[in-house]
């Protein structure tokens, strides 16, 4: 029932979280007991050292030095509850990726890559509207969709999938599942927009919720990256909420 109402409260990744919650509390515990043996080993020094280093006429040098290394003994506990307390902290990316979008993700990236090394290479138009044409190896993306429904077709249970080509501050959808808001076909020549688009700009890869053209779905989105390591476009899954 711990494991259940571990997993209610942080998600699916909840078993991965308590076990860095408990090793960050190993390290913070392990520090906290270094210092404290440390401190004790400054607070009460041998008498022949004591005598060696503060001689009478110094005792409240000695106890002005004695408050540092208390004073370093709290903020060093402070710093390893700090990092115990990271572990429970999600970071951005796959530590909140549901677990469907997150296989069907891996899935994408590695039906590209058997294709070839993404490139941007001349342009066509998509939807009605002119955009870079993107490439995986030989093979043309724009106004092909064999491998964003063969996403699809693998989840069977309706996730979507999008390959955009950056178009100076833009990533337009050359290829994609994702329907119309009207239902009159592909969201093809539609633009990325909304909290997506800024981890985009940001270098940053993004899940979670998000609407699209007035939807809400469960998302996926990180870049692609040319040879050159230059972002021409993202990746994109999802399945509506």
């Amino acid at each position: 029932m711990a494991e259940k109402a571990c997993e209610s409260a942080w998600g699916p990744d909840a078993d991965r979280r308590h076990k860095r919650l408990i090793y960050w509390s190993s390290v913070g515990s392990m520090f906290g007991a270094v210092s404290h043996h440390c401190l004790r080993s400054w607070r009460e020094p041998s008498p022949s050292l004591r005598t060696a280093r503060d001689p009478p006429d110094s005792e409240v040098s000695y106890q002005e030095v004695t408050m540092d290394r208390k004073t370093f003994f709290v903020a060093g506990l402070a710093a390893a509850c700090v990092l115990a307390t990271s572990a429970l902290v999600p970071s951005t990316g796959h530590a909140q990726a549901d677990p469907r979008v997150t296989k069907s993700m891996e899935t994408l990236r590695a039906m590209t890559a058997k294709l070839g090394a993404p490139k941007l290479e001349g342009r066509e138009a998509v939807g009605g509207k002119d955009a870079p044409a993107l490439y995986f190896g030989t093979t043309k993306i724009n106004n092909n969709f064999d491998i964003v429904d063969a996403i699809g077709k693998e989840d069977g249970k309706g996730m979507t999938a999008t390959l955009f080509a950056k178009d100076g501050g833009e990533y337009v959808r050359v290829s994609t599942s994702v329907p119309k808001p009207d239902g009159s076909g592909r969201a093809v020549g539609t633009v990325l927009a909304g909290p997506a688009l800024e981890a985009m700009k940001a270098g940053k890869s993004y899940y979670g919720e998000v609407p699209i053209l007035g939807t809400p779905y469960m998302t996926g989105y990180e870049p692609i990256k040319d040879s050159s390591g230059a972002e021409i476009g993202i990746y994109y899954v999802g399945y509506k909420k």
